[in-house]
């Protein structure tokens, strides 16, 4: 079983296209590209919710994950920064109407810093509901690795997945974190094959996800990722674990 514990349903920026709703196109693409890779199952965040309408990007997460339920596990999203009873109100739609399995926030797009007073609530909604936060991490000022780390020691009840490792320069400051925290968990979707290489050398294999950031840009991105951790020094049975059980036990869907 292979997860992608960072992907993304929607257009490609990168390319030119146009921003917009996630459509049927966008997840019919998005499964076409994780199937051509090799990879099972994929954490899906949205594209276009970090900039546009989250209400209607949750809405179009759910409709894809039931057209493809085999493929894309949905998370949501939301903004900090909404009045209280609004952000709980959406969390709690997102988890208990909608079916989705965490919450995906992204600081520096969405332009909020995870210091900002709502983000306790964010926690406090994740952790009453028992599900995970993503963070997009690695960039200041709003959303640095330590900045994450910091975080998950204020919740320690709060399930945290690193979304980069801190990508290619900020991968060294979570080495120690990682080893105390016990909520605390890695995404390898950005450090340099050193940085990967280091972190497994480091902590072992048990709290390390693969992904790719793949999914709507070029199908490249997802099986680059793939040859990154299948190159790792690390017996098969460890690269398994990376690959994709420790993203079901990260969710509590490992058998």
């Amino acid at each position: 079983m292979i997860v992608d514990a960072h992907s993304h349903v929607g257009d490609d920026p990168y390319a030119g296209q146009q921003r917009g709703p996630e459509s049927t196109s966008a997840a019919d693409r998005y499964v076409s590209i994780m199937r051509a890779a090799g990879v099972d199952k994929g954490f899906a965040f949205t594209s276009w919710g970090l900039r546009g309408n989250v209400e209607l990007s949750n809405d179009n997460m759910a409709r894809a994950r039931d057209q493809n339920p085999e493929v894309i596990v949905p998370w949501g999203v939301v903004d900090p920064r909404w009045p209280e009873p609004k952000l709980r109100q959406e969390m709690r739609r997102c988890v208990n109407d909608l079916g989705f399995h965490g919450f995906k926030l992204h600081p520096w797009v969405q332009g909020f810093s995870i210091m900002a007073a709502g983000m306790d609530v964010v926690a406090e909604e994740c952790t009453a509901m028992d599900v995970p936060v993503t963070f997009h991490d690695g960039s200041p000022l709003y959303c640095t690795a330590l900045q994450v780390v910091y975080y998950a020691r204020a919740y320690p009840e709060l399930r945290v997945l690193s979304g980069h490792a801190g990508l290619r320069e900020g991968w060294r400051d979570i080495i120690e974190p990682a080893k105390e925290l016990d909520n605390y968990w890695i995404c390898l979707s950005g450090p340099t094959q050193q940085g990967i290489q280091t972190l497994y050398d480091e902590l072992g294999p048990d709290k390390l996800l693969f992904g790719s950031d793949g999914g709507s840009m070029h199908p490249a991105v997802v099986s680059n990722y793939l040859r990154r951790i299948r190159a790792l020094r690390a017996p098969q049975e460890d690269i398994d674990q990376i690959m994709g059980l420790n993203a079901l036990q990260f969710l509590g869907l490992a058998a």
